[in-house]
């Protein structure tokens, strides 16, 4: 996450890159995020 912020603070005039790259990122964790729910759901709440 530190390189991420790191690379934005970098890029501060290239504001569209930094739009897309966050919502990429947003969207990986959403993603990571119902695969932890799902993979819970089929192993029975473990």
């Amino acid at each position: 996450i530190g390189i991420i912020c790191l690379a934005v603070k970098m890029n501060k005039d290239k504001s569209y890159w930094q739009i897309e790259r966050t919502q990429l990122n947003t969207l990986i964790e959403e993603l990571r995020t119902v695969e932890k729910i799902n993979r819970t759901c089929l192993n029975g709440g473990k």
